[in-house]
């Protein structure tokens, strides 16, 4: 820093050097802060061409009465800048005065301690409940008492500066009272005017109002079902907390139920002993209990799942799977319980709390069932036949058993209910019911149609003229060379070789030598398998995301649009020959009149059905677009040869792929995860 002399003005010719050289140099612009103790200087000319020196700056200074506290080191280098580069910051400090030193206001000088971090006095003001201990928990801070002395000014150190323009400058000090001090200036000392602690930030002394005594805070959950309190211990020689004080704030909250006394007096003793904050959950309110729903406990294994038992050794079964529930007339096949009653509660406050009653059970009577007459809570079989659930009721049908094989003894078998066959079912025969059907044996090149589920215990085997149909889930063990198709899912213990799948909802196949090989398997929602294709590269394809039910109505739709749009042709053919004639003769012929007047009817029937069938179309389009969370997993080997298809996108395994494999499709791509 450099100070010029005060009475260093310039000279006439000086001025005139001044002016002149002002002329050639940037426009110079020198900012003095409010308090004269700052000078910035900055640069407002466009003119890069024009120079700069040192004497010229100085003289700027000069001539705006800055003649103290000048930087000759900031001087050069704005210098250098401009005349380098042109341009320099806006508002570079230039000139500063020394301020003066009104005495250190620390520790030495305050007489408690005081808070002087403005975060922590945030944290402290935001306090719900401002308590020493609280405030000891984010702080060191001392207890000030109403008028004791928190501050005097060290009165031994100079309080004079200088500002930039060379005049002194003074103040009484810069520490300003705050809320709770009054500032004494004849013995030059601060006072608290409140009991408290002291915060000393920004040249500012506040005494915060806090609380020294003990305390108890009660806090109640939204629902009064739940009360803590908040013990705060009191500050060094004030009269600690009792058990009283506890039970006293428990009662003013209102609380008159579930207090747990032993809970009380351990938080009491923790806050004195230990000295610190404890909130502890003292008090419970009795909660409603609703009364449990009346339920079916069904007497008998109904489960219908097809999915085999998988084995200590990994394989799977389907020896403990069956479609047939035997039972005997009179045969007890379910029991209803009654719904319970609710219990009420209580909050803490005493309020009642309604609880809501059990709603009753319906009993599940279907067909050929009836309630006992010996308990009316137990259902019953009227008849002897294959008891099964439909729709969440119990009904019990006929079943009809051929105990061998199906073959040229039986004939082909058609029936509108159950069927089990102990035998298997020889190429050629066709086995139709109108509901499930259970086979224990195999099944040749033969069709089997089922109105609800299929389970063949052994194979499903031939040349590849069998074919599976069922409007439920189909179970086999396994699978050769054969063709099946369910609404629901299919599931296969074991292999599935060079045979045709198709699901509406998933394909599970659990061989663990040879999983899917050859063929294809086609699911809309899922396919799982161990292992897909094999070491020769067979072609074998896995289709994920595509309702084979849809893409065969898409062309059954077709195909009566192309046959209606013939049809349509012929007709608009006839009226046009109808039109010439009309022309030709002027008039037609009763019989011609009758024929073009059948022939619009049909014409306009027509339209009406191929507009029908294009929506149609178009909606199915849509519904075979949306493949949902479709996903292909195979847990050991993908084999190349492979194509694996999620809606409209295909893979082609190239290398040999070892799982598990998740094949997804993700940004219109399919994913191997």
């Amino acid at each position: 820093m450099s100070d010029f002399n005060q009475n260093d003005d310039l000279s006439p010719e000086e001025f005139k050097k001044s002016l002149e050289q002002s002329s050639n140099c940037p426009l110079l612009d020198i900012n003095i802060s409010e308090d004269k103790m700052l000078a910035h200087v900055s640069i407002v000319s466009d003119n890069k061409n024009q120079k700069l020196t040192p004497e010229i700056l100085i003289n700027e200074l000069k001539l705006r009465g800055v003649i103290s506290g000048v930087s000759l080191n900031a001087i050069e280098k704005v210098v250098e800048q401009w005349n380098r580069d042109g341009k320099i910051p806006k508002n570079t400090l230039i000139a500063e005065g020394i301020a003066p030193d009104i005495g250190e206001a620390g520790k030495e000088i305050l007489n408690a301690a005081g808070i002087t971090d403005p975060d922590i006095l945030t944290k402290i003001k935001a306090l719900e409940t401002p308590h020493i201990a609280s405030v000891l928990e984010l702080c060191k801070a001392g207890r000030v008492n109403n008028g004791q002395a928190v501050l005097k000014k060290d009165a031994s150190k100079k309080m004079i500066g200088t500002n930039v323009f060379g005049e002194q400058t003074m103040v009484s000090s810069r520490v300003q009272p705050g809320s709770g001090v009054e500032y004494n200036e004849k013995n030059a000392e601060y006072f608290a005017m409140e009991s408290g602690i002291l915060s000393f930030i920004d040249n500012t002394l506040e005494i915060i109002p806090v609380i020294f005594t003990h305390l108890a805070k009660v806090n109640v959950s939204p629902g009064h079902m739940q009360a803590s309190i908040t013990l705060f211990p009191a500050h060094q020689q004030e009269p600690q907390i009792t058990e009283n004080d506890a039970f006293n704030a428990l009662k003013e909250a209102g609380i008159k139920i579930g207090i747990n006394e032993d809970l009380v007096k351990t938080a009491v003793q923790k806050c004195i002993q230990e000295n610190r904050i404890i909130n502890e959950v003292v008090a419970e309110g009795i909660a409603s209990i609703d009364g449990k729903n009346g339920e079916v406990e069904y007497l008998k294994d109904f489960n219908e799942s097809l999915k085999p038992k998988l084995l200590e050794d990994g394989s799977a079964d389907f020896k403990d799977i069956s479609l047939i529930k035997s039972v005997s007339k009179y045969e007890k096949l379910a029991r209803l319980h009654p719904p319970e009653k609710g219990i009420p509660g209580t909050n803490l406050f005493g309020d009642a709390l309604p609880a809501r009653d059990g709603v009753p059970e319906k009993m599940p009577c279907g067909n050929n069932t009836e309630v006992s007459k010996e308990d009316d809570a137990v259902l019953i079989a009227s008849i002897t036949g294959n008891a099964r659930l439909n729709h969440n009721l119990l009904e019990v049908t006929d079943c009809y058993v051929v105990g061998n094989d199906v073959d040229y003894e039986t004939g082909n078998i058609s029936y509108p209910k159950t069927l089990l066959v102990k035998g298997d079912v020889k190429s050629g025969f066709t086995v139709e019911v109108g509901q499930d059907a259970e086979i224990h044996g195999i099944v040749e090149d033969s069709n089997v149609r089922a109105g609800g589920k299929v389970l063949i215990r052994a194979g499903f085997i031939g040349s590849g003229a069998g074919l599976i149909e069922a409007k439920d889930d189909v179970g086999l063990a396994y699978i050769r060379n054969q063709k099946v198709r369910c609404r629901k899912n299919i599931t296969i213990a074991g292999e599935a070789i060079n045979s045709q799948l198709f699901a509406r909802s998933n394909i599970e196949v659990g061989g663990r030598k040879l999983g899917i090989v050859g063929g294809m398997a086609s699911a809309r929602r899922e396919i799982i398998c161990e292992s897909a294709g094999n070491e020769s590269g067979i072609r074998t394809t896995l289709e994920a995301g595509v309702d084979f039910a849809l893409i065969e109505e898409k062309y059954k739709t077709e195909d009566k649009i192309k046959e209606l749009s013939g049809s349509k042709i012929k007709i608009d053919e006839h009226l046009n020959k109808l039109g010439r004639i009309k022309k030709m003769k002027k008039v037609l012929t009763q019989k011609e009149t009758i024929l073009l007047k059948k022939l619009v009817e049909m014409q306009i029937k027509i339209k009406k059905q191929l507009d029908t069938l294009d929506e149609r179309k178009a909606l199915i389009s849509e519904k075979i677009g949306q493949i949902g969370n479709a996903r292909i997993i195979v847990h050991h080997t993908v084999y190349p040869g492979v194509t694996i298809k999620i809606g409209g996108n295909m893979l082609t395994i190239e290398k040999k792929l070892t799982g598990p494999k998740t094949f997804i499709m993700k940004s219109s791509d399919i994913k191997v995860l």
